[in-house]
């Protein structure tokens, strides 16, 4: 990793254990190495890297989940849901089946109190 940023083994142990900061070089490499932005970087806040192949299974397992509960779902709103679901398994808050299992849960509750309110 020292030598894909450009740093010695030394330097980079000490940036990683807060002894030292990084020169804005160095800062930019790991941000393109590790595909965070550099804000994230720096702040821990802004854009996170997104990856594909989670977010097509979300978006195809969202799509299923409400096809399957007989809900209808407009293509930009199953855009925002996968998009949503995506940051929360990013922060380490759930996992791929049980941001699934948590709208399908949801889709059923919303039925039966729509059920409850017309019976």
């Amino acid at each position: 990793m020292a030598a894909l940023l450009g740093v010695s083994a030394k330097q980079l142990r000490r940036v990683i254990q807060g002894d030292s900061v990084p020169n804005a070089l160095v800062l930019a490499r790991l941000a393109e190495l590790s595909g965070y932005s550099v804000d994230y970087l720096l702040t821990g806040r802004g854009a996170r890297p997104i990856d594909p192949e989670l977010l097509g299974r979300l978006t195809d397992g969202l799509w299923r989940v409400y096809s399957e509960e007989g809900a209808t779902l407009q293509l930009i709103e199953l855009g925002r849901l996968a998009a949503r679901e995506h940051e929360r398994i990013v922060r380490g808050e759930t996992d791929l089946a049980g941001a699934l299992e948590s709208h399908r849960e949801a889709l059923r509750t919303e039925r039966l109190d729509r059920r409850k309110q017309q019976g």
